[in-house]
């Protein structure tokens, strides 16, 4: 993961355990979005692509393996046989496999992409059938299916394709930026209160930082997040 945020990496095949796992967290995500309880998870948004059924891109793999991206930009600017074949070894062979994000297992790019050697011919097509590997791992491998699979234990199976990735990523996990006056907006104070107590109440967590703030906010309601809509909004100023 880059950024220092994560993704969810395919099991590897014949791993129960971990599809058991991926499952119970589709679960999870399920039941934080029917509950509104948040779970400030630091996912990638390929992960919520994912749940979507939103396309993944180029960029969603550099946020996940941004050294295999940067391997294949100098294969592109290769000026010559030597150059193309000193960017490969024992690890990463000049030949049309590659290795899966799964468990660091080859993968042939081609049938018979081993006995297949990365010249300058065709380089361009060795890029491409890598970024295609990233990009099906991202969005077809078993963890999605695991994932799905307990996650519409929980909610109607249309939401993922009525919701787009951000609203869904919302829903789940609120905010990950506290906005003071939402905060402001949505705050009952106590009958009695002084004004000028309140305002020093207000300019001081002004000066708070993000980090303060989400503190404050898990201090006040047991969670660091706020969520997209005020309950009451819906429920009432009681809520």
């Amino acid at each position: 993961h880059n950024k220092g945020l994560c993704f969810l990496r395919p099991p590897a095949e014949g791993d129960a355990s971990a599809t058991a796992q991926l499952r119970f967290f589709g679960t999870l995500l399920g039941l934080a979005m029917r509950s509104d309880i948040l779970l400030p998870l630091p996912l990638l948004p390929s992960v919520w692509k994912m749940l979507t059924g939103t396309p993944v891109t180029i960029a969603d793999v550099k946020d996940v393996d941004i050294l295999t991206v940067n391997f294949l930009a100098r294969v592109r600017d290769a000026a010559d046989e030597p150059e193309l074949a000193s960017l490969f070894s024992s690890v990463v062979p000049a030949a049309f496999v590659f290795t899966s994000l799964a468990d660091n297992t080859e993968v042939e790019l081609i049938p018979g992409g081993r006995q297949l050697p990365v010249t300058m011919a065709n380089r361009e097509e060795f890029c491409r059938r890598v970024e295609e590997l990233r990009l099906k791992e991202l969005s077809e491998g078993p963890q999605v299916t695991a994932v799905m699979a307990g996650f519409l234990e929980q909610v109607p199976v249309d939401v993922p394709r009525i919701t787009t990735w951000s609203e869904l990523q919302v829903r789940c996990c609120g905010h990950a930026t506290i906005s003071l006056p939402m905060l402001k907006a949505h705050t009952r104070l106590q009958t009695g209160v002084p004004a000028a107590t309140v305002a020093m109440f207000w300019a001081c967590l002004d000066k708070f930082t993000q980090l303060q703030l989400r503190k404050f906010v898990r201090f006040a309601v047991a969670q660091e997040r706020l969520p997209n809509v005020c309950p009451c909004v819906q429920a009432g100023v009681d809520a």
